[in-house]
C-alpha cells in the first residue's frame, strides 16, 4: 500500500523516500541475523563468515551491507521515478494522457512490493540456512536418499 499512495493527487509514496526504503532494509537487515543467531546459534552463526577461508570475512561482511544498500537503493529508486514520470506527463500532456503511465505505475508498485518481499525472504531464509553440513564431511549430501541403493 505505500507503494501505490502515489497515485493519490497531493501524496507522495512512503517508499519515495530513501529513509523509508533505509529503514526497512535495515529491518530486513536485522532480521537476517536475528532469525540465523536463533536457528543456528551464535557459536555456528558467526562460523560461517569464516567458510572457506578467515581471508573471506571482509569479502562476507561487505557482501551484507553492499545488499541492504542495494535492497534501499532499489525500492527507492523506482518508486521515485515512477512518481517523476507521472508528474512529468502531467505537466506537459495535460489531464487525460497519464492515464496509461499511472496505470503503469500500479502495476510497477505491486511488482516492486514483491521483489522487496521475495528478497527479503531469501535473505532471511539464507540466513537460517544450515552451515554446518556443509562443514562436516561425515554429513551425508542433501540429495542422498535413505534406504536407497547407489
Amino acid at each position: 500500500m505505500a507503494n501505490l499512495t502515489g497515485i493519490v493527487p497531493g501524496l507522495h509514496a512512503p517508499t519515495g523516500n530513501l529513509s523509508t526504503t533505509a529503514a526497512l532494509a535495515c529491518l530486513v537487515f536485522v532480521s537476517v541475523h536475528w532469525f540465523g543467531i536463533r536457528s543456528e546459534g551464535l557459536k555456528n552463526y558467526l562460523r560461517h563468515y569464516l567458510v572457506p577461508s578467515p581471508i573471506l570475512l571482509p569479502f562476507h561482511l561487505l557482501g551484507e551491507f553492499s545488499r541492504t544498500i542495494a535492497l534501499a537503493m532499489r525500492l527507492f529508486g523506482n518508486i521515485m521515478s515512477l512518481e517523476m514520470a507521472a508528474l512529468l506527463v502531467l505537466l506537459v500532456a495535460g489531464l487525460l494522457v497519464p492515464v496509461p503511465v499511472l496505470m503503469l505505475h500500479i502495476v510497477e508498485a505491486l511488482v516492486q512490493a514483491y521483489i522487496f518481499g521475495t528478497l527479503a525472504l531469501i535473505y532471511i531464509a539464507g540466513g537460517m540456512q544450515s552451515h554446518a553440513t556443509a562443514e562436516d564431511p561425515e554429513a551425508p549430501p542433501s540429495n542422498e536418499r535413505k534406504g536407497s541403493t547407489p
